[in-house]
C-alpha cells in the first residue's frame, strides 16, 4: 500500500513502468474536469474510472475485495472519505476468486485500519491489500469526485 498526496508522485516511478504511466497521467490531467466515464490509457494497460456525485457509506454497506491482475489506485478528486484496509490473509474469504471480475470479497470483522483522503490524495491498493472504499468519515458523510485507476500488473 502506497498512500500520499499527487504532488509526490514522482518518488513512485520505479515501481513499474504501467504505475508511472498511471501516475504521470494523474498528475498531467485535471482528471476532475473529465465526465464520468472510462478511459483507457498506456494502450489499455491502465484504465482511468471517473466517478462524480457519489456518497459515502456506513462499512456495514461497503464490500472488503482485492484485486490479483491489477493495481487499484483510489485517487480522491473532492470531498473526504475513508478507505479501510487489511492484508488478506488475516481475513476470512466470503467469494472465490472471480477472475472475469478481477475480484474476491472478504469478512472483516474489524480488522485492519483506516486511511482518510482529501482531495489530491491517492492510496495505490496491492493484491495483498483487501479494502472497502467510499467510507464516512469520522467527522460526517461527504459528497465526492474520485478516479479508480486500474494498472495492469506486469508480470
Amino acid at each position: 500500500m502506497i498512500f500520499d498526496t499527487i504532488k509526490n508522485y514522482e518518488l513512485y516511478q520505479g515501481v513499474s513502468a504501467n504505475l508511472r504511466a498511471a501516475l504521470q497521467y494523474m498528475h498531467d490531467n485535471d482528471i476532475n474536469r473529465m465526465e464520468p466515464g472510462r478511459y483507457p490509457v498506456a494502450d489499455g494497460k491502465v484504465l482511468v474510472i471517473v466517478k462524480k456525485g457519489y456518497g459515502t457509506r456506513t462499512e456495514e454497506q461497503a464490500n472488503w475485495e482485492n484485486h490479483r491482475k491489477n493495481i487499484d489506485i483510489q485517487y480522491l478528486l473532492e470531498g473526504r472519505e475513508e478507505i479501510a484496509v487489511c492484508r488478506t490473509g488475516l481475513l476470512e474469504k466470503k467469494t472465490e476468486y472471480d477472475e472475469a471480475a478481477d475480484k474476491q470479497l472478504y469478512v472483516n470483522d474489524g480488522k485492519g485500519f483506516r486511511v482518510r483522503m482529501s482531495a489530491g490524495d491517492f492510496l495505490v491498493l496491492f493484491p495483498d491489500d483487501a479494502h472497502a472504499t467510499c467510507l464516512h468519515p469520522t467527522d460526517g458523510p461527504s459528497t465526492n469526485n474520485k478516479a479508480v485507476i486500474k494498472v495492469l500488473i506486469e508480470e
